[in-house]
C-alpha cells in the first residue's frame, strides 16, 4: 500500500501517464480511500490546467512576470464565483 507521501511524489507521473500498470492501480487505491490524496491530486490537476492554458495565451510572450500576474488574476477571479 501506498503512502500519501508516495502518492504526492508520483502525482505528476501518474497524471501524465507515465506509471506502470501496477503503481497505477496502487495509486487509485490509495486514491479511493484517502480523501486527502484526492484533493491533492485534484489541485495539481486544476493547477497544471491553468498553467498549461495561461501559457498558450502567452505563447509569444516569455516574460515570466506577465504570465505570473495572469495566474494571480485567474485565481482572484475563480474566489470570486
Amino acid at each position: 500500500m501506498l503512502s500519501c507521501k508516495d502518492v504526492a511524489n508520483r502525482a505528476s507521473d501518474y497524471l501524465d501517464n507515465q506509471t506502470n500498470t501496477n503503481l497505477r492501480w496502487q495509486m487509485r487505491l490509495h486514491l479511493m480511500m484517502c480523501s486527502h490524496c484526492r484533493r491533492f491530486m485534484r489541485h495539481l490537476r486544476l493547477t497544471r490546467h491553468l498553467v498549461k492554458t495561461t501559457v498558450q495565451q502567452e505563447k509569444n510572450d516569455v516574460d515570466t512576470e506577465a504570465i505570473y500576474r495572469r495566474v494571480l488574476q485567474k485565481i482572484e477571479a475563480g474566489k470570486k464565483t
